[in-house]
């Protein structure tokens, strides 16, 4: 085990699933080793043999219904004026 818990390896992957694997770490500004581990966790959680402990994943909060149907013909400016009225200022430029 190395300092933080974390044990070097070596695995065989299919060559499209890491390059795919890697393309998503870059857009999310991660670690391949994150998203690695990310998929992993999921797929143990699916069969109820995830690991013991906390994981941190990143959080994706939504809870909402989508876009308003009155908002779904606009642009994204005038949805950016309702998301941000009332709440100080006209949006992160203004």
């Amino acid at each position: 085990m190395g300092y933080d818990g974390r044990m070097k390896t070596t695995v065989e992957i299919n060559d499209d699933l890491l390059a795919s694997a890697k393309s998503l770490a870059a857009s999310r500004k991660l670690p391949l080793r994150r998203i690695l581990e990310d998929a992993l966790v999921l797929l143990l959680r699916q069969h109820g043999k995830a690991p013991e402990g906390p994981i941190r994943l990143r959080k994706h909060p939504h809870g909402g219904r989508g876009l308003r149907p009155e908002l779904k013909e606009t642009d994204w400016e005038s949805i950016r004026e309702q998301a941000y009225e009332g709440r100080g200022g006209v949006g992160p430029s203004g």
